[in-house]
């Protein structure tokens, strides 16, 4: 977890001047066992801060809009509104690999769980 930072911050955000334009990427971790802990993040050229969701699930397309809506709501000073869904998410579990979170952003959050497709990976438009 140390290391982080470091993935989060590819570059030296010091030396970047400040743009509207945001950058994601992804890495992942891999651990002595061999286990995979992939990092989806969002970075702002010239800002000082990244949002990063760290995740042992691949769902590569699901995060980055999740990490989009957390940056509007960000940039709107929706704080609260921001912290209430990724609190409501990492609530969250999922019981088996047909499990689906479905999200409903609006007047308020709302979060469902309930047995249906699981969000798509990567490369795979079918729902």
């Amino acid at each position: 977890m140390q290391m982080v930072p470091k993935f989060c911050f590819p570059f030296d955000v010091e030396r970047e001047p400040p743009s509207p334009a945001v950058q994601h990427f992804t890495f992942a971790l891999t651990d002595l066992a061999g286990n995979r802990r992939f990092g989806f993040c969002r970075l702002r050229a010239g800002t000082q801060s990244c949002l990063c969701i760290l995740s042992h699930l691949p769902w590569f397309e699901v995060f980055y809009k999740l990490l989009n809506t957390v940056g509007d709501l960000l940039a709107q000073d929706q704080v609260t509104e921001a912290e209430e869904l990724l609190q409501n998410l990492f609530q969250q579990s999922l019981s088996g690999p047909q499990a689906s979170v479905g999200l409903e952003l609006g007047s308020g959050v709302t979060v469902s769980s309930g047995q249906g497709i699981p969000p798509p990976t990567r490369g795979n438009s079918k729902p």
